[in-house]
């Protein structure tokens, strides 16, 4: 044994020797539960440096050694996942007892947390099918899927959402649901996959009463994936929180967001139309869109716009107008609207 308590066991594990650790299996049996001033076994550094077939010695001599925690409370099962190491996993989880699996360490963190941390599907995808209760097993931080929507891995995410959809309106010690992790840290491909599953989320408050939006616009601003969340609430709470969130040093980012919540909603009452800045740049854009819907909802679009694209488009529709009279021609109403909105798109 040396200064920090190894046995040679220690390192003919750590380092992959399956010969040597035959033979000193052989010859002191015991050694595979030995454990080092950090409390880790032979099996727990052969797991945690992908030595497979060291594992499955290990494993076969002394299966206890699967339940033996360092001083963090990782088993052998927590350090071959925090590395992403599936065929570890494979070789240790079907002789290790069903515990090791859901095992939490000393800071309540399962495997398939750390997993999902750091985007390991394949790891993932091994210790769901040991333990698929794990997929709603929590941590201080959360379910599995809180984590991987709070670092944005998307593939971990998906197969989270597919093991357990219910996880997507799960809420954790601040009662967010992984949406609202997902909006603040502007992962909008997460968010569009959280949304998917579960549209609902998109109205959870938190323990600070913001929504998924609220979180991805006060702190940030991640304009992309408020983006996504426009269409996945009532116009007045949308515009309301967009309202909210203007400030000096967020107005040219957020304000492209109105007219993108515009577009996406059929029809604004007055109340909710007066959430929308005077002017509002960019609103032009969406004239055409507005004009299928209504042309009373145009009017009130009209009442927003920059006065340069108001003269613009007042221009274009005399011009238009007085060339009808000449040629005695009249143009098809949609077509007059789509030449018009060309003014304020190009």
């Amino acid at each position: 044994m040396d200064d920090n308590g190894c046995v040679p066991l220690h390192f003919a594990a750590w380092t992959g020797s399956t010969a040597a650790v035959r033979l000193l299996l052989e010859a002191a049996p015991q050694a595979a539960t030995a454990v080092d001033s950090n409390g880790q076994t032979p099996m727990y550094g052969a797991a945690l440096y992908g030595q497979q077939e060291a594992v499955q010695l290990l494993l076969q001599a002394a299966p206890a050694a699967a339940t033996i925690s360092n001083a963090d409370g990782w088993l052998p099962t927590h350090a071959a996942a925090s590395r992403g190491l599936a065929s570890v996993l494979r070789v240790l989880l079907p002789g290790a007892p069903a515990t090791a699996a859901a095992a939490t360490d000393e800071g309540g963190w399962t495997p398939l947390a750390l997993a999902a941390r750091d985007g390991q599907v394949e790891a993932m995808q091994v210790l769901l099918a040991a333990a698929p209760k794990t997929a709603v097993l929590g941590t201080p931080d959360g379910l599995p899927l809180h984590i991987a929507a709070n670092r944005g891995r998307l593939e971990a995410v998906q197969l989270l959402l597919q093991a357990a959809p219910e996880a997507a309106v799960a809420r954790n010690e601040r009662r967010r649901v992984p949406l609202h992790d997902a909006a603040e840290l502007g992962h909008a491909d997460v968010v569009q996959a959280l949304l998917a599953a579960a549209p609902e989320a998109a109205a959870a408050r938190d323990i600070d009463d913001c929504t998924p939006l609220a979180a991805a616009l006060f702190w940030g601003p991640q304009v992309d994936a408020a983006r996504c969340l426009l269409s996945a609430g009532p116009a007045a709470a949308v515009l309301g929180t967009l309202s909210r969130a203007m400030a000096p040093w967020t107005r040219e980012a957020l304000l492209p967001l109105f007219t993108d919540c515009v577009a996406a909603h059929a029809r604004l009452s007055d109340a909710e139309w007066a959430f929308v800045p005077r002017p509002c740049p960019g609103l032009g854009t969406v004239l055409l869109a507005v004009l299928e819907r209504s042309t009373a909802q145009a009017a009130r679009l009209m009442a927003h716009l920059p006065a340069e694209d108001a003269q613009r488009l007042r221009s274009a529709a005399l011009c238009l107008a007085g060339a009808q009279r000449r040629r005695h021609v009249s143009l098809p109403q949609p077509l007059v609207w789509h030449v018009l909105s060309l003014c304020l798109t190009h």
